[in-house]
């Protein structure tokens, strides 16, 4: 089955490693702009890379913030105010 997300715009919460990434990559391989967050600007970089040595001429940008704070939670909607699909994946902070 072909899913085209062409001109979809998806954020995946705690997306730099395991599911996230993982539904980060089958997003963008379905063709929508992937937003790839997490709580450190160096995971986020190492999940950029991973994703586009994978897949080249997907669109994916990164947003650091920590959702776990409603300061995080502006801070990714002020850099990402647009968004079609939205995979809330990030686990709380302090638990196993």
């Amino acid at each position: 089955m072909k899913i085209d997300l062409s001109d979809k715009v998806a954020i995946v919460t705690g997306s730099t490693g395991g599911i996230g990434f993982a539904i980060s990559h089958g997003l963008a391989a379905c063709g929508a702009t992937v937003v790839v967050n997490g709580y450190e600007q160096d995971n986020v970089d190492k999940a950029l890379v991973a994703l586009r040595a994978t897949l080249p001429v997907a669109e994916i940008r990164g947003a650091v913030a920590d959702l776990s704070v409603a300061a995080g939670c502006n801070a990714l909607v002020k850099t990402e105010p647009t968004c079609d699909i939205l995979v809330n994946n990030v686990r709380p902070t302090g638990l196993l």
